[in-house]
This record gives C-alpha cells, sequence and structure tokens, in this order.
C-alpha cells in the first residue's frame, strides 16, 4: 500500500532569505501534564500555567511523492544519528537533535511515533527547550489545537495489528496552541519550527535515554480545559520530519504512521519514506531536546513536624517513597475555625541555591469522605506560604504536584533549607469528627543551573 505525503524541500535558494530569519514570539498555555507514578497510577495536573514559544516559518515548496510501506523486521536496525552533544551559551546541554534544513510532511499526519535515543547526558534530567515542527495545512489562523506528546519506554512486537506496541508511559501532556500566532504564509507554505521553554516544569524526564515519542495534533475538549484528557478528534496539523537523521542522538529510519489516526500505534504501522524520492533518513521527527547542564535531583524531607493534629505513627523516613509505610497524623484543634486541622510541615536541603526549576510531588489518603488536601512551598524571600497544588483526597492514596513559578526564593540563603507544607481540611460534611491523614510521600525534585 502507498500513502501520499507532501515532500517539503527548503526553498532559501528560491525566496528570500529574510522570510526564513523571521521569529514570531507567543505562548502556550499547558491544558494538562499528565505523570506516572512509581505505584504505575497516574496524577493529572490542569491549568498549570502557559510557556514561552518561538515560531520560524520554514521556507518551503510543497509537491507529491509517495511513502513506501516496509514491514517491521527489515526496518529494525536501520539507525543513524550520533552520540555526542554540546553546552549552549544559555547553559543547556542538547541531548536530541535532528533539524537539517530539509523538512518533510506526512499528509494525514495528525498522529505519528517516533523513537529518539538521547545522549547519556540527559538521563534522569527533565527537558527544559524543545524544538518541534507544526504544519497547519488549510492555512487557518483562527482557533487553537491541542498538542499532545506521550513518551513511552517500551517496544513489544508481535502484538498484531490494533494492539499497541508500546508501553509503559512516562509522560502524558497537551498544550494548548492559538492559531492566530503564526504568522501568514503563501498558501500550502504553512510550516514552521516551534521553540518552547518548558524549564519550569520538571515532568518530561527519560529515565533511561530512550524514548518513543508520540506527537498528536487534536482538537481540545468540548467542555472545557477542566475536562481535558487529549481524546479530541485529529485536526488537520500535521508532524514535520527532517532529513538525513539526528546531529545529536539517535534514531531508526522509520517513524510509526498512524493512518487512520486513533492514536494507537501497532507494529504494521511503522514505515519510512521512500529512500528513492530524496527521503533518505526522512523517519524522523525534526525535534530538539535541551536539558539543564545541571543535574535534576530528587530530594526527600530531612525532618517533619505536624504543626496542626497529632503525630500518630510513622517517621521521616515514611515519607521517602511510595511504599504504603505512611507517617500518620490525627486532626486536632485549631486557633482559627478556618485553619486546617491537620498540617504536616517538612523541610530539607537543596543542592543549589539557585535552582531552575522546582517541583514537589505529594501523596496522601484519608480514613474519611469529603476531605481536601492543599500543598504550599515557603517563599523565604516574602517569608510567605505559596500554595502550588490543591484537591480533594480519598481514602486510597491521591497524589498532588505543584511547581514553583520562583524557585530561587524558596531555597534560603546560605543553609539551602527548603520547606513543604501539606495540610488537610474539610470540603464537606464528614461522618466523624476527628480523622487521619495518612502520609505516604512528600519529595521535592530540584533541577540545579
Amino acid at each position: 500500500m502507498n500513502r501520499s505525503i507532501a515532500l517539503l524541500l527548503l526553498a532559501s535558494v528560491i525566496t528570500p532569505a529574510i522570510f526564513a530569519q523571521e521569529v514570531y514570539h507567543g505562548t502556550a498555555q499547558i491544558a494538562y501534564l499528565k505523570v506516572r507514578n512509581s505505584d504505575g497510577t497516574y496524577t493529572t495536573i490542569r491549568d498549570v500555567g502557559t510557556i514561552p514559544i518561538k515560531i520560524t516559518p520554514i521556507d518551503a515548496t510543497v509537491g507529491t511523492d509517495t511513502l513506501d510501506i516496509h514491514n517491521l523486521p527489515s526496518t529494525l536496525g536501520l539507525t543513524k544519528g550520533g552520540g555526542g552533544g554540546f553546552l549552549g551559551v544559555s547553559g543547556y546541554q542538547t541531548v536530541y537533535q535532528n533539524d537539517t534544513g530539509s523538512y518533510f510532511v506526512a499528509i494525514d499526519g495528525a498522529s505519528c511515533l517516533d523513537d529518539t535515543v538521547h545522549t547519556a547526558a540527559g538521563n534522569g534530567k527533565a527537558w527544559s527547550i524543545v524544538k518541534f515542527g507544526v504544519h497547519i495545512s488549510d492555512d487557518r489562523r483562527t482557533g487553537k489545537f491541542l498538542l499532545r506528546w506521550r513518551g513511552y519506554a517500551t517496544y513489544t512486537g508481535q502484538l498484531g495489528p490494533g494492539v499497541s506496541a508500546f508501553s509503559n508511559e512516562f509522560f502524558d501532556s497537551g498544550f494548548y496552541v492559538e492559531r492566530n500566532q503564526f504568522p501568514a504564509t503563501p498558501p500550502g507554505q504553512s510550516t514552521f519550527l516551534v521553540e518552547g521553554d518548558i524549564s519550569q516544569y520538571p515532568v518530561f524526564i527519560v529515565p533511561n535515554q530512550t524514548c518513543y515519542m508520540a506527537s498528536q495534533f487534536r482538537t481540545p475538549h468540548p467542555l472545557g480545559p477542566q475536562f481535558e484528557d487529549g481524546e479530541g478528534p485529529f485536526t488537520l496539523d500535521w508532524n514535520v520530519f527532517a532529513n538525513n537523521g539526528p546531529q545529536i542522538g539517535t534514531s531508526q529510519d522509520m517513524f510509526w504512521y498512524d493512518v487512520p489516526a486513533d492514536g494507537v500505534y501497532d507494529e504494521t504501522e511503522v514505515d519510512m519514506f521512500d529512500p528513492e524520492d530524496g527521503g533518505v533518513g526522512a523517519g524522523n521527527f525534526a525535534f530538539k531536546a535541551q536539558v539543564n547542564s545541571g543535574p535534576t535531583n530528587v530530594v526527600n524531607p530531612f525532618s517533619f513536624n505536624w504543626f496542626r493534629g497529632t503525630h500518630m505513627s510513622g517517621n521521616v523516613g515514611s515519607l521517602w517513597f511510595d511504599d504504603g509505610n505512611y507517617n500518620v497524623g490525627r486532626s486536632g484543634a485549631t486557633p482559627i475555625v478556618t485553619e486546617a486541622p491537620a498540617q504536616i510541615v517538612v523541610e530539607s536541603f537543596s543542592p543549589t541555591n539557585f535552582p531552575t526549576a522546582l517541583r514537589i510531588d505529594a501523596q496522601a489518603k484519608v480514613n474519611t469522605v469529603n476531605l481536601g488536601m492543599r500543598v504550599e512551598l515557603w517563599n523565604f524571600t516574602t517569608s510567605q506560604w505559596v500554595q502550588v497544588a490543591s484537591g480533594s483526597v480519598g481514602t486510597s492514596d491521591t497524589t498532588l504536584i505543584g511547581f514553583a513559578s520562583n524557585p530561587g526564593q524558596c531555597v534560603q540563603a546560605g543553609t539551602s533549607t527548603i520547606r513543604a507544607k501539606v495540610s488537610f481540611y474539610r470540603i464537606g460534611a464528614t461522618p466523624v469528627f476527628v480523622w487521619l491523614a495518612s502520609v505516604d510521600r512528600i519529595v521535592w525534585t530540584i533541577t540545579s543551573p
């Protein structure tokens, strides 16, 4: 079976060079961040904030070509790219890059998956700066699309058609992007490179170099952002590929072409652009990932105090792992009726006084219904608690994740102390007047410069 694609060739020789140099600035709204917990469950964070983006039009002409279908055994092992990496002037290190100046767009390519093998320098580090391609096929500049990224760790063959060959998902995220931020271009040349700064949100962490990355363009949820799950219909915004293979990191010369698009990437959908028609190595996303040159550390608390309520059982080590070993507190009296009757305060030490990103994860359960949980970070500059996450808490483990908008202010100068508070409070009538809060884990994830 053959499929049509649009072959986009860099056209600096036939269009003014100044067009390719134009850069437009905008923002993308984080629709949701879905993070896998250590027990296999997921925590979904919504209404997180925005990230700055830069949009660069790609000078290209559009033609037609064919896409050859190859079966999986014949394409496994065809790897292009190299190791290495470099430090940029911004202090970020590139761990994967495929951006050659010669670009391809797969028609109906709103849902594709590519294997990206990062350099070892990216192990366990959060992506800070990313660059990717967008093709707006019908030249619209109204409304918005949802860009959904899903990262998988494992490929399993021989599962057959209709069954996903990818598993062990470690992130699932969605970004709302307004089309009116993309400049007007000649008809059929609506292809762009987009660079985004996600350094404030250490969620996109590839633990062992390999990331099978799905990139999807979808319609936002019709009921609004509070219901967003990334499962809307696919749009006419398509993925962009770059020729010749990665310059940093490696990737096999193939990708998974999800046509008709259903979000399931089975082994029969593996494909590559026809090498006889100039598509050699074009089965790789136009993509770049940079991490901070410093490490990303998970920091455990060194001390705890039930500031409100009574400590019943557990120790500071009970807060380190998602293991069912709980630090338990009982609700108590408060001097102000509106104050949460159970509050645990934890402290530790940051590996740096100047973090570029700071994330806090809190996991707990309670023994009754109608309770809420709030996570706060202490701002040493303003001497105030800053709420970073809140939500209902259930009788089974509930995880909340928050991010510091000013991470450097959450570290005490001189001592490197960091402080967090998790509070439990009524959001409705409870069957019991005194209740228990069992905290399984409170940890920080800190990125150093």
